[in-house]
């Protein structure tokens, strides 16, 4: 029963839509875009993740002198941050990389699931985004607010 539902689901929303020749190269270069964005948010990420490592397993003895000023604690807890981002920034990266691969196999087979597909993941890449972003301003203003009854404690 509920497969018939979808189906004319489908047919009601596919009867009046279709891809013209522009929308299909729009969505052609959209793909490329995406992948060439989603690789290099792969490979930063990836650089995000080793420097991270590194900082948090970094000796004392390989800065001398600088090791005395700065706490080795405190180089630990910049590496950790660096690891949580880059695996953190690991997901939207993904999603765009689905996203691309399911598009250029929509485009190349005709295939309307595969597009759905593309259009799925990509609707999750800006939903994970937006979420973030919205994350982001609430700790943003949080900390302007903490700021302000801090710097209002010293007047």
């Amino acid at each position: 029963m509920e497969e018939m539902t979808q189906q004319s689901d489908f047919e009601q929303v596919n009867s009046g839509l279709s891809v013209t020749h522009a929308s299909y190269s729009y969505l052609e270069e959209i793909s490329k875009w995406t992948k060439f964005l989603s690789i290099i948010g792969f490979v930063l990420s990836g650089f995000m993740i080793l420097g991270g490592l590194s900082a948090m397993t970094i000796e004392t003895d390989l800065f001398g002198s600088v090791a005395d000023t700065i706490p080795m604690a405190l180089i630990a807890v910049y590496g950790s941050m660096y690891l949580v981002i880059g695996l953190f920034y690991l997901i939207p990266c993904m999603f765009l990389f689905k996203s691309s691969n399911a598009m250029k196999s929509a485009l190349q087979t005709n295939d309307s699931f595969q597009l759905e597909e593309s259009f799925k993941n990509h609707k999750s890449f800006f939903k994970f985004i937006g979420i973030t972003t919205l994350v982001m301003l609430v700790l943003y203003a949080l900390g302007i607010i903490f700021f302000a009854i801090f710097a209002a404690s010293f007047i």
